[in-house]
């Protein structure tokens, strides 16, 4: 019989003798034959029985679908799923015959060895929220250099997620962009990616403090001074994607979260768009994001580059100054109007500005994109030197040692709970063997030096 395995019983990989060396590679083989002899005794002692599970240990790779292979991710699934019911029709029709050789299925992602980090890890303590292809939990890290630290864990539903329009392309943005941005400031990165059959688990930064429109929506507006500690931190967030050829193109409030000290950080990458490092002209056409904070050029059309983030910078900055947008429509209004307002209307500065703040403003909402401010000239130049900023230390912004107006009342870590009988393993929706998973990914500060 081909190709067979036990349930729970993991692949094994082939010993690489360049790498391991002479001793450590015939001890693999010695360990590698045992384990055949293994599988081979449990399948002549006990043949599966009618109706059991078969569980292989075989994932389709999700790495398939962040390089956006999305076909060949739906492939191997169906495939998986054919090679379980023949595994399962084998083992009942024939068990097992003495001397036979036991053909071990080797998986197409490494599955998490004894020195990799695995769900179970983590404990969920509560729910955080739902998104478009799954949901997100609150999760401590047990063992490790991180033990005990806070994670917002994302399940995504890959199979959910191609089925969606622009769905894959979403995925594979949001997951590249995250693992781009790991550790940098002000930038929502990532620590851990984990799969499960078709679920991907990714561990994000956890923010404490809510988003900026949970500020705004409690405070309603701020002052120039206080806006500008925030803003001088967005502007760093957003200057380090245009500098990887990143264009955000949903900043706004709510894609804007708080940290427990107080800090900002920019997260919600689905609908950014990457340039490759080598590209000349980077230019984008789709008309995404959300309405109010869009730039003319977006809304006409006639292609962009990095300047449409600017714009949302501006209406942001306005916004917090403000304490309203400076496009709105009434209730009984379409978006299509107030595209129109964006596009053909100037906004009025409100009386509470400052005349630099005025100055500011106006120059991030200039609906010529050439004219706007960055458009030409370095950020150095055109924003961190602008008198709006005058006073701030850009070197204490970007190590965050700038003490932020507002801090969350409560320390994160004690003031939540474990939810009771809850497990990460379980919200994987997924039955079979506890090995069935794969670590795909470890941030490099995370892998222990003797590794």
């Amino acid at each position: 019989m081909n190709a067979v395995i036990h349930p729970c019983t993991p692949s094994r990989r082939i010993p690489d003798r360049a790498k391991l060396g002479d001793k450590k590679f015939q001890d693999a083989v010695k360990d590698d034959q045992k384990h055949r002899a293994l599988i081979k005794h449990q399948l002549n002692k006990k043949p599966l029985q009618k109706g059991e599970e078969v569980n292989l240990i075989r994932p389709p790779d999700a790495r398939n679908v962040c390089k956006g292979d999305y076909k060949k991710f739906q492939d191997a699934v169906k495939d998986d799923q054919k090679h379980r019911a023949l595994i399962k029709h084998q083992l009942n029709k024939k068990p097992l015959q003495e001397g036979e050789e036991v053909k071990l299925i080797r998986p197409p992602v490494r599955l998490s060895g004894p020195h990799l980090p695995k769900l179970r890890d983590f404990k969920p303590l509560m729910r955080l929220g739902k998104g478009t292809f799954g949901e997100v939990y609150l999760a401590q890290k047990n063992g490790g250099v991180d033990s005990g630290a806070l994670y917002a864990m994302k399940m995504i539903n890959i199979s959910r997620s191609m089925g969606e329009r622009n769905g894959p392309q979403k995925f594979r943005t949001e997951y590249a962009v995250h693992e781009r941005v790991t550790n940098v400031p002000f930038l929502v990165g990532l620590h851990y990616t984990f799969q499960r059959e078709s679920n991907l688990w990714l561990a994000v930064d956890y923010y404490p403090g809510g988003d900026l429109r949970d500020l705004l929506n409690w405070k309603r507006k701020l002052t120039e001074s206080t806006t500008r500690l925030y803003l001088a931190e967005i502007v760093l967030a957003v200057d380090h994607l245009h500098k990887i050829g990143v264009i955000h193109r949903d900043l706004k409030p709510e894609n804007i979260l708080i940290d427990s000290e107080g800090h900002i950080a920019v997260t919600d990458y689905g609908l950014c768009k990457e340039f490759p490092p080598d590209a000349k002209i980077k230019r984008a056409y789709s008309v995404c994001g959300t309405s109010d904070y869009m730039a003319p050029e977006m809304i006409q059309g006639k292609g962009y580059s990095m300047e449409v983030d600017w714009w949302s910078v501006g209406i942001i900055a306005y916004e917090m100054m403000a304490g309203f947008r400076p496009f709105v429509i009434a209730r009984d209004e379409s978006k299509t109007k107030l595209r129109q307002k964006i596009v053909q209307q100037t906004p009025a500065i409100p009386k509470n500005f400052t005349s630099i703040g005025s100055r500011f403003v106006r120059g991030l909402l200039e609906k010529m994109p050439l004219k706007r401010l960055t458009s030409g000239k370095t950020i150095k130049q055109d924003i961190m030197q602008h008198q709006f900023f005058n006073g701030i230390n850009w070197d204490k912004v970007a190590s965050k040692k700038l003490k932020m107006p507002y801090v969350p009342p409560y320390n994160s870590s004690k003031d939540v709970h474990p939810v009771q009988n809850l497990k990460i393993e379980l919200l994987a929706h997924t039955t079979g063997c506890k090995r069935a998973e794969a670590c795909l990914y470890v941030a490099p500060s995370l892998i222990p030096s003797n590794e």
